[in-house]
Protein backbone atom coordinates (compact mmCIF):
# COMPACT_ATOMS: atom_id res chain seq x y z
CA UNK A 1 0.00 0.00 0.00
CA UNK A 2 1.43 3.38 -0.95
CA UNK A 3 1.51 6.14 1.65
CA UNK A 4 -0.07 9.28 0.32
CA UNK A 5 0.37 12.74 1.78
CA UNK A 6 -2.51 14.76 3.12
CA UNK A 7 -0.92 17.92 1.72
CA UNK A 8 1.01 18.35 -1.49
CA UNK A 9 4.66 19.08 -0.78
CA UNK A 10 7.78 19.92 -2.72
CA UNK A 11 9.97 17.20 -4.23
CA UNK A 12 12.47 17.31 -1.34
CA UNK A 13 9.96 15.65 0.98
CA UNK A 14 7.68 13.70 -1.33
CA UNK A 15 8.62 10.37 0.23
CA UNK A 16 7.05 8.63 3.21
CA UNK A 17 9.10 8.41 6.46
CA UNK A 18 10.03 4.78 5.77
CA UNK A 19 11.86 5.97 2.67
CA UNK A 20 13.59 8.82 4.49
CA UNK A 21 16.80 8.53 6.48
CA UNK A 22 15.84 10.42 9.62
CA UNK A 23 17.79 11.52 12.66
CA UNK A 24 16.85 13.03 15.99
CA UNK A 25 19.20 15.78 17.11
CA UNK A 26 19.32 18.31 19.90
CA UNK A 27 17.46 21.54 19.27
CA UNK A 28 19.65 24.56 18.49
CA UNK A 29 18.74 28.23 18.90
CA UNK A 30 18.60 28.87 15.10
CA UNK A 31 15.84 26.19 14.89
CA UNK A 32 13.47 28.30 16.99
CA UNK A 33 12.24 30.59 14.23
CA UNK A 34 11.41 27.63 12.01
CA UNK A 35 9.49 25.85 14.78
CA UNK A 36 7.59 29.02 15.75
CA UNK A 37 6.48 29.38 12.12
CA UNK A 38 4.82 25.95 12.14
CA UNK A 39 1.90 27.30 14.21
CA UNK A 40 0.21 28.98 11.25
CA UNK A 41 -3.09 29.90 12.88
CA UNK A 42 -4.26 30.97 16.33
CA UNK A 43 -5.89 27.56 16.85
CA UNK A 44 -2.68 25.72 15.89
CA UNK A 45 -0.75 27.94 18.31
CA UNK A 46 -3.26 27.16 21.05
CA UNK A 47 -3.12 23.40 20.43
CA UNK A 48 0.68 23.45 20.39
CA UNK A 49 1.41 25.77 23.30
CA UNK A 50 -1.65 26.79 25.33
CA UNK A 51 0.53 28.07 28.19
CA UNK A 52 2.48 30.36 25.84
CA UNK A 53 0.85 33.71 25.12
CA UNK A 54 0.36 34.47 21.44
CA UNK A 55 1.97 35.17 19.09
CA UNK A 56 4.44 32.30 19.15
CA UNK A 57 7.97 33.62 18.58
CA UNK A 58 11.45 32.14 18.32
CA UNK A 59 12.27 33.53 21.76
CA UNK A 60 9.26 31.77 23.28
CA UNK A 61 10.23 28.46 21.65
CA UNK A 62 13.72 28.82 23.16
CA UNK A 63 12.10 29.51 26.55
CA UNK A 64 10.45 26.07 26.42
CA UNK A 65 13.92 24.63 27.03
CA UNK A 66 14.40 26.32 30.40
CA UNK A 67 14.65 24.26 33.55
CA UNK A 68 16.52 21.37 31.98
CA UNK A 69 13.88 20.44 29.43
CA UNK A 70 15.27 18.44 26.53
CA UNK A 71 14.36 19.97 23.15
CA UNK A 72 14.72 17.79 20.05
CA UNK A 73 14.20 18.10 16.30
CA UNK A 74 13.66 15.39 13.71
CA UNK A 75 15.66 16.02 10.52
CA UNK A 76 16.22 14.26 7.25
CA UNK A 77 19.74 12.82 7.43
CA UNK A 78 22.05 14.50 4.96
CA UNK A 79 19.55 17.23 4.12
CA UNK A 80 21.65 20.14 5.39
CA UNK A 81 19.54 20.21 8.53
CA UNK A 82 16.04 20.50 7.04
CA UNK A 83 13.76 20.32 10.08
CA UNK A 84 10.74 18.02 9.89
CA UNK A 85 9.38 17.96 13.47
CA UNK A 86 10.00 19.20 17.00
CA UNK A 87 9.29 17.77 20.46
CA UNK A 88 10.45 17.75 24.06
CA UNK A 89 11.34 15.09 26.59
CA UNK A 90 10.94 16.42 30.12
CA UNK A 91 11.47 14.94 33.57
CA UNK A 92 8.18 14.84 35.47
CA UNK A 93 9.23 13.04 38.67
CA UNK A 94 12.86 12.10 39.34
CA UNK A 95 12.07 9.64 42.14
CA UNK A 96 9.62 7.74 39.94
CA UNK A 97 11.72 8.17 36.75
CA UNK A 98 8.62 9.48 34.97
CA UNK A 99 8.87 11.77 31.96
CA UNK A 100 6.47 13.70 29.76
CA UNK A 101 6.51 14.67 26.10
CA UNK A 102 5.58 18.19 25.12
CA UNK A 103 5.13 20.62 22.24
CA UNK A 104 5.23 17.95 19.53
CA UNK A 105 4.71 19.59 16.14
CA UNK A 106 5.41 18.69 12.51
CA UNK A 107 6.24 21.10 9.69
CA UNK A 108 2.84 21.84 8.08
CA UNK A 109 4.25 21.06 4.62
CA UNK A 110 5.23 17.58 5.82
CA UNK A 111 2.11 16.56 7.72
CA UNK A 112 0.35 13.39 6.68
CA UNK A 113 3.51 11.29 6.35
CA UNK A 114 3.66 9.80 9.84
CA UNK A 115 6.35 12.17 11.11
CA UNK A 116 4.38 12.92 14.29
CA UNK A 117 4.40 9.20 15.04
CA UNK A 118 8.10 8.98 14.17
CA UNK A 119 9.24 11.80 16.46
CA UNK A 120 7.05 10.39 19.24
CA UNK A 121 8.66 6.96 18.86
CA UNK A 122 12.14 8.45 18.91
CA UNK A 123 11.39 10.53 21.99
CA UNK A 124 10.01 7.42 23.70
CA UNK A 125 13.21 5.58 22.78
CA UNK A 126 15.31 8.36 24.33
CA UNK A 127 13.20 8.20 27.47
CA UNK A 128 13.31 4.43 27.95
CA UNK A 129 16.76 3.60 26.56
CA UNK A 130 18.85 6.66 27.41
CA UNK A 131 17.04 8.07 30.47
CA UNK A 132 15.87 4.79 32.09
CA UNK A 133 12.30 6.09 32.30
CA UNK A 134 9.71 3.99 34.09
CA UNK A 135 6.87 5.78 32.30
CA UNK A 136 6.21 8.54 29.78
CA UNK A 137 3.02 10.58 29.51
CA UNK A 138 1.69 13.46 27.45
CA UNK A 139 -1.52 15.43 27.22
CA UNK A 140 -3.32 16.47 24.06
CA UNK A 141 -6.51 18.23 23.09
CA UNK A 142 -8.89 15.35 22.27
CA UNK A 143 -10.16 17.31 19.26
CA UNK A 144 -6.64 17.23 17.77
CA UNK A 145 -7.42 13.92 16.09
CA UNK A 146 -4.27 13.68 13.97
CA UNK A 147 -2.10 14.08 17.09
CA UNK A 148 -4.17 11.47 18.96
CA UNK A 149 -3.71 9.04 16.05
CA UNK A 150 0.05 9.70 15.96
CA UNK A 151 0.46 8.95 19.67
CA UNK A 152 -1.62 5.78 19.40
CA UNK A 153 0.39 4.66 16.36
CA UNK A 154 3.58 5.19 18.40
CA UNK A 155 2.20 2.71 20.96
CA UNK A 156 0.92 5.07 23.63
CA UNK A 157 -2.41 4.29 25.27
CA UNK A 158 -5.21 6.52 26.53
CA UNK A 159 -4.92 6.99 30.30
CA UNK A 160 -7.76 9.31 31.28
CA UNK A 161 -8.15 13.06 31.28
CA UNK A 162 -6.65 16.07 33.07
CA UNK A 163 -8.11 19.53 33.54
CA UNK A 164 -5.64 22.33 32.78
CA UNK A 165 -5.97 26.07 33.20
CA UNK A 166 -4.38 28.15 30.45
CA UNK A 167 -3.98 31.71 31.72
CA UNK A 168 -2.44 32.91 28.45
CA UNK A 169 -5.82 32.28 26.80
CA UNK A 170 -8.14 32.62 29.81
CA UNK A 171 -9.44 29.07 29.40
CA UNK A 172 -9.72 25.79 31.25
CA UNK A 173 -9.69 22.63 29.13
CA UNK A 174 -9.99 18.90 29.66
CA UNK A 175 -7.04 17.22 27.92
CA UNK A 176 -6.63 13.55 27.06
CA UNK A 177 -3.65 11.89 28.76
CA UNK A 178 -1.63 9.22 26.96
CA UNK A 179 0.94 6.97 28.59
CA UNK A 180 3.49 4.25 28.00
CA UNK A 181 5.38 2.29 30.66
CA UNK A 182 8.82 0.73 30.30
CA UNK A 183 7.16 -2.72 30.33
CA UNK A 184 4.87 -1.68 27.47
CA UNK A 185 7.89 -0.36 25.56
CA UNK A 186 9.65 -3.71 25.96
CA UNK A 187 6.52 -5.63 24.90
CA UNK A 188 6.45 -3.62 21.68
CA UNK A 189 9.88 -5.04 20.98
CA UNK A 190 11.27 -1.55 20.87
CA UNK A 191 13.54 -1.79 23.87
Amino acid sequence: MAVRPVHSVDSRVSRAPAALALRLRSFETPDAGVVAGWARTASEGYWLAPRTSPPLTAEKVCDWGRGGRQQWVLCERGSAGVLLAYGELNLLNAARRSFWLGHIVVDPQRRGYGLGTEITRRLLERAFVHCAASSVTLVVFPTNRSAVRAYQAAGMRADGFEDHEFEAYGRTERLARFMMTAAEWRRLGAG
